[in-house]
């Protein structure tokens, strides 16, 4: 069952950040960055509500996608990790 925006968002700031360790945190932290250069803002609250919704979509579905890339071995190319 999908989440819903709202309990998406608490769960993202409510991150036990000692249970992160450094290199995800800031690999997430660059890639956030990235996506955030990609809607043209400095900051999610420079987005409008509908915005703000697509822009937490977009993090998730590539974060996501990014690490199952990752764990395959390949960060680069088409589905299934082929270039």
């Amino acid at each position: 069952m999908k989440k819903e925006y709202k309990e998406y968002i608490e769960e993202i700031y409510n991150i036990d950040k000692n249970l992160i360790n450094e290199k995800k945190k800031s690999t997430y932290l660059k890639f956030k960055e990235l996506v955030l250069n990609y809607f043209g803002v400095s900051t999610p609250d420079e987005l409008g509500d509908d915005e703000k919704k697509k822009f937490y979509k977009y993090i998730d579905s590539e974060w996501k996608r990014f690490k199952s890339k990752k764990e395959m071995g390949s960060i680069e190319g088409g589905e299934n990790g082929q270039k």
